[in-house]
């Protein structure tokens, strides 16, 4: 697998592990471990910085699953609010 810097890219085995799924905890666990796993950086690898670089990709992802668990909970809450959900 060829990546190019500067680019995004799309990693099938974590989309397909995340769809359908509980937004929970747990998701981020699941997603982490793939991604090391599917996105290794061995030793020597250009730039360097290969432990930062694999941490940092994980915790991107984890931010996103922060503004999105975020956003649901707000949803949630209007929705309640607004009486749109009945508990």
């Amino acid at each position: 697998m060829q990546l190019y810097p500067f680019c995004t890219y799309l990693n099938p085995a974590v989309a397909v592990s995340v769809l359908y799924r509980k937004w929970n905890d747990d998701i981020v666990s699941v997603a982490s471990k793939l991604l090391l796993e599917e996105m290794p950086l061995p030793s020597g690898s250009p730039g360097g910085m290969e432990a930062f670089r694999c941490s940092l990709t994980s915790s991107f992802f984890f931010k996103f699953y922060l503004t999105v668990r975020l956003k649901l909970e707000q949803k949630w809450v209007s929705s309640l609010e607004n009486g749109s959900i009945f508990i």
